[in-house]
């Protein structure tokens, strides 16, 4: 039997507790934790844990989880409300809500700039 020592270039110079991390995270949300449930246990194991890189994977999963999960939640959303739309690259400035004219104005982008751009 011959024992496998990983290579550094795969796991990009992290300590595989790592990636042990973020593959608990992975398979604790896939079993059906939420989001909430994560971060709960995300707390714990700062708390707790003895090894920062498994912490360190585990955050960074969660984090990402969140991420994901406010993405597609404000997506399919947006799509419910506008089913006209659906499939459509570019929103049109008639069918934005308050919190997407909200979000450009943060950027900086005018109403006049936006149908400029988004006219076919």
């Amino acid at each position: 039997m011959t024992t496998m020592t990983p290579n550094p270039t795969l796991i990009d110079g992290n300590d595989p507790a790592y990636y042990a991390g973020r593959a608990d995270a992975y398979d604790d949300h896939r079993n059906g934790t939420t989001p909430d449930e994560l971060t709960v246990r995300l707390g714990y194991l700062i708390d707790q844990h003895p090894n920062t890189p498994y912490v360190l994977g585990y955050a960074a999963r969660v984090w990402e989880i969140h991420a994901e999960t406010r993405h597609l939640v404000a997506v399919d959303t947006y799509w419910e409300k506008n089913p006209r739309l659906r499939g459509r690259a570019l929103l049109d400035a008639k069918t934005v809500t308050d919190a997407e004219r909200t979000h450009r104005r943060r950027l900086g982008i005018t109403q006049a700039a936006w149908d400029k751009a988004t006219t076919t």
